[in-house]
């Protein structure tokens, strides 16, 4: 029962954070463990040192370096030698001769030896070598690790900015239009002149293409955010982070 209830918890989270195609983030947190999940950078990096790991313990396999060999042989004496023998020496009757055949007529025989080497200093040298490659590997890792999420996080963080750059360019842009509206019914009525009616249209217009702008870089970091975490394109992503959330620093979990 138990287990059951883990199945479907754990499956009530995959669909809360993966809707209709939607892949739905609402924190950080949740950012770096899809992307650490989806990186093929970061899964080759778990390959090659699995790599090194294998060649640290044939390293280890070379130090002693055991040889051997094995050797069998199977003989079939189909002619065994006859000898003449006195009968009365096997019982029989006294001045009369018998004919025996002496021997094996199968013979198997087999011979296998092993030898280990104590002092092999070329073994000794390449378990070494496997040794740093492995700690050259792991330091590798975690410095790739590293800037992946650092990477990760400059595009997190531009995104949420500029999620709210377009909201409150969104909100200003509505204002200029209800300013604009209104600076023209007063300049219809005389009240304005034509220049402050133009200013209050280039309000409008410089309004409008900041948030195009703004529009068009957020679709460049989301794009590159899904080509570094290596996620399909037909894949939408969604970030919903809330702003104002405080996030203390010991919240974030990275295994290095």
């Amino acid at each position: 029962m138990k287990k059951l209830t883990i199945l479907i918890n754990c499956l009530l989270t995959l669909s809360f954070h993966q809707v209709n195609g939607q892949v739905i983030f609402k924190n950080f947190q949740e950012m770096m463990d899809y992307a650490t999940e989806t990186s093929l950078s970061l899964q080759n990096d778990e390959i090659i040192l699995s790599q090194a790991k294998k060649a640290k313990l044939a390293a280890v396999m070379g130090i002693i370096d055991p040889q051997g060999d094995i050797n069998a042989s199977f003989t079939n004496n189909n002619q065994l030698p006859v000898s003449i023998l006195p009968a009365e020496a096997v019982g029989g009757t006294p001045g009369e001769f018998v004919e025996l055949q002496f021997g094996l007529q199968y013979v198997t025989e087999s011979k296998a030896y092993i030898d280990f080497k104590v002092f092999n200093l070329g073994g000794w040298e390449n378990n070494k070598l496997a040794k740093i490659n492995i700690d050259l590997t792991q330091t590798e890792n975690k410095i790739s690790l590293k800037n992946f999420l650092e990477n990760i996080s400059n595009l997190y963080f531009n995104i949420v900015t500029l999620q709210e750059q377009s909201k409150s360019t969104q909100s200003n842009l509505e204002v200029a239009k209800t300013l604009f509206d209104i600076s023209s019914q007063k300049f219809e009525h005389g009240q304005i002149s034509q220049q402050d009616l133009n200013d209050s249209k280039i309000n409008l217009l410089t309004t409008q293409d900041n948030l195009e702008k703004i529009r068009f870089q957020l679709e460049k970091e989301y794009l590159s955010l899904k080509i570094l975490c290596d996620i399909p394109e037909a894949t939408e992503i969604v970030i919903n982070q809330e702003v104002y959330e405080k996030v203390e620093a010991d919240q974030l979990q990275v295994e290095w």
